[in-house]
């Protein structure tokens, strides 16, 4: 089986025909509405999991797109393997099964837990928790980032992926985003869904804040939540293996296929910092994200603590019959 990068994709290679006519006819965005949703697993995500029964040999990696999810699969693949594990690209040893793409290695290939020294295996999903399978024997892990980050970090990897940063400019994909049918899903719904399971004993979620403050002590936390005794020399192994000097330095073992008709595929890997988003949005875009996330949250009735986890802006607008101006107040 060719690894995941090499994988020419052909089963993409007609909604991806169609997203470069319409960004050539100016029509990039209602055909990333369109579109985005079966190429991002988002249509078979209600059935990716139907009738699995989770064994005590299954880790879920259940993270909301751009939010840390090869920085956690590095950890837990490592830690099964004792700080040793060798892979051309993560997904010849992760299986990622509500994605629609061909080389990741099979949801049901056996040789994933017969060659762990652990016997786990990784299972990547940026699924609703509703839609994965839960059991006392499995380990689920989860971690929950600022969707202003997010924004950010998406923007800049999911247009180079799809060759579209040309033709959505910010405004358009903070429509895409903040609308019910996003093409990588709802951030409030994935996160008001793990966090209801956060005081499962087998459930660990934290925050992508919280593991960049502290990577060594999180690294730790998986470590312990997966059951694994690792010596110190094994433990370095693993902190260094999931470092971002490490990651960066093999960008191409975590990086997305090249998609057809895409000439330069953006690297994975492209700063994992917390708090940029002024790079990109202004004062009040941020404002419209949080408020519209908190009312999110809000209405699907989660106890999320958002105004506590994350850096929350408030825009307030002033204006008389001939000046308007803005205030921002961050808490």
């Amino acid at each position: 089986m060719a690894s995941f990068t090499q994988n020419p994709q052909r089963q993409l290679l007609m909604p991806m025909a169609l997203l470069q006519i319409a960004k050539i006819l100016g029509l990039a965005k209602p055909a990333l509405r369109r579109k985005g949703r079966k190429m991002f697993g988002k249509e078979k995500m209600p059935t990716a999991f139907e009738h699995y029964e989770p064994t005590d040999k299954d880790v879920f990696a259940a993270v909301y797109t751009k939010s840390g999810t090869n920085w956690l699969l590095q950890v837990a693949q490592q830690a099964a393997w004792h700080g040793e594990a060798e892979f051309a690209h993560i997904h010849d040893v992760v299986t990622w099964p509500d994605v629609p793409l061909s080389g990741i290695i099979p949801f049901g290939d056996s040789s994933i837990t017969d060659n762990s020294p652990e016997g786990f295996r990784v299972i990547k999903t940026s699924a609703y928790a509703r839609f994965i399978p839960y059991s006392e024997q499995a380990k689920y892990i989860s971690i929950i980032r600022d969707p202003k980050e997010i924004f950010v970090s998406a923007y800049h990897f999911v247009f180079g992926v799809l060759g579209l940063r040309k033709y959505i400019n910010v405004e358009d994909w903070l429509k895409l985003f903040l609308a019910s049918d996003c093409f990588m899903g709802s951030w409030a719904i994935h996160t008001a869904d793990i966090w209801a399971w956060r005081d499962r004993p087998n459930v660990l979620v934290f925050t992508f804040s919280e593991m960049k403050q502290n990577q060594e002590e999180f690294t730790r936390r998986i470590v312990q939540h997966l059951g694994v005794s690792l010596n110190d020399e094994q433990f370095v192994k693993v902190l260094l293996r999931s470092s971002f000097k490490y990651m960066k330095q093999h960008n191409q073992q975590f990086a997305p296929p090249k998609l057809p008709f895409v000439r330069q595929t953006p690297v994975m890997i492209r700063n994992g910092k917390t708090s940029n988003t002024s790079e990109l949005l202004t004062r009040e875009q941020q404002a419209t994200i949080d408020k519209y996330f908190i009312a999110e949250l809000k209405r699907l009735g989660s106890d999320f603590p958002y105004e506590q986890m994350f850096t929350v802006v408030r825009y307030i607008a002033f204006s008389t019959n001939t000046v308007q101006c803005g205030g921002v107040v961050a808490n």
